[in-house]
């Protein structure tokens, strides 16, 4: 059960087309010739990042985007105004459906998104005809923010913990590369606080064998 039917348990609500309830316009063309390396908007193409930057933008920020060649279903929330690729489609709601809503609900079914891409096209593909097709459970617009405020606290959460864990695994591969060590041992030797000594590992540790059981006593204590 996805996030969305969770949260909609024991509400009405009615079922509806994306075709029926929002618009998905598709973006203009850019070329990497007209890239501007210091540009002031981001152009968001067929990949999960940016493609480069404009001095120019064609959308505004809080616009739900799908990637509609390359990364084909890939669902983004722009924050910031920015400039949509003929490969980048964005998506208006109408009045019924909160924008944020629907953003949560379109991230919940990112990989059917995927799934009902063209495969056999290079580079993949998805149809606009597909997306709109795709059914939407409509509750009241008080439910739905609710639900988009539940989901939004969640989505940070998620996000700091995956910057935590990147944060983490940097300092634990760079305390324990060769080079970071290398350097703690000069340091050590240096300030005559290296001392390098051999011993057995029967001075630092006590090392006990098991005892034997027969498979009788197994039985018998019903341990099998």
């Amino acid at each position: 059960m996805s996030k969305i039917d969770e949260l909609l348990k024991n509400e009405k609500v009615e079922w509806k087309k994306l075709g029926d309830v929002c618009e998905i316009i598709r973006g203009v063309r850019v070329t990497k010739k007209e890239l501007i390396e210091n540009g002031e908007y981001p152009v968001v193409s067929g990949g999960i990042g940016y493609m480069g930057y404009v001095n120019d933008y064609n959308r505004d920020e809080d616009t739900i985007t799908i990637a509609q060649y390359g990364t084909a279903g890939y669902v983004n929330w722009q924050k910031e105004k920015f400039w949509a690729n003929d490969v980048c489609f964005s998506v208006y709601p109408n009045e019924k459906v909160l924008k944020k809503y629907l953003y949560h609900f379109l991230l919940d079914k990112q990989e059917y998104l995927y799934s009902i891409s063209n495969k056999s096209a290079v580079p993949y593909s998805i149809s606009r005809e597909k997306i709109l097709k795709i059914e939407i459970p409509i509750p009241s617009i008080e439910t739905q923010e609710k639900i988009a405020k539940t989901l939004d606290k969640f989505t940070n959460y998620v996000t700091e913990l995956q910057a935590r864990t990147k944060q983490y695994e940097y300092y634990r591969d760079r305390l324990l590369s060769e080079e970071y060590l290398n350097k703690i041992s000069e340091k050590l030797f240096f300030e005559g606080s290296y001392e390098l000594k051999s011993t057995s590992l029967g001075e630092i540790g006590v090392f006990t064998r098991g005892n034997g059981l027969q498979k009788k006593t197994l039985f018998q204590k019903e341990i099998l």
